[in-house]
């Protein structure tokens, strides 16, 4: 995570007019009065998709993200930490052998991990599949 946006930062700073701070349009902010929206997404309660030298899980790193980068005090100050809005569920019931215990475990370590980052934390219900037959969710899986 934290390479990629230092990579875009790099390519965009040097496009730039004496302004090392990304525009708020490749942070996805809105240009009028750069309000901050930010899409981060993350298919799993735990995983290792995206890793780094300091952290080995994907949340870890987007915790940190969202602490050292997006709620820099001066940025807090004028708009307040986050809303996040959350889910996962799907990805997860493809796990060979998870159960529900660890489901429920990697969810609480997840939202216990995001919570000093955001002002409120909304929940996304995991919908209904499909029923597919080379999908392992179930409806029943989903409550």
């Amino acid at each position: 995570m934290h390479t990629k946006l230092s990579a875009l930062c790099s390519q965009q700073s040097q496009q730039q007019d004496n302004n090392n701070s990304l525009p708020c349009s490749l942070l996805g902010w809105q240009q009028n009065n750069c309000s901050r929206r930010f899409h981060i997404s993350v298919e799993f309660a735990r995983d290792v998709e995206i890793r780094s030298s300091r952290y080995s899980t994907t949340q870890e790193n987007i915790a940190s993200f969202l602490q050292n980068d997006y709620n820099q005090q001066s940025l807090v100050e004028d708009w307040g930490r986050p809303i996040c809005v959350m889910n996962t569920g799907h990805h997860d019931a493809a796990i060979p052998n998870i159960t529900a215990s660890k489901f429920v475990k990697n969810v609480r370590w997840y939202l216990h991990l995001m919570a000093p980052q955001c002002s409120h934390i909304f929940w996304l219900e995991t919908t209904a599949p499909l029923g597919l037959q080379r999908h392992p969710q179930t409806v029943n899986g989903t409550y």
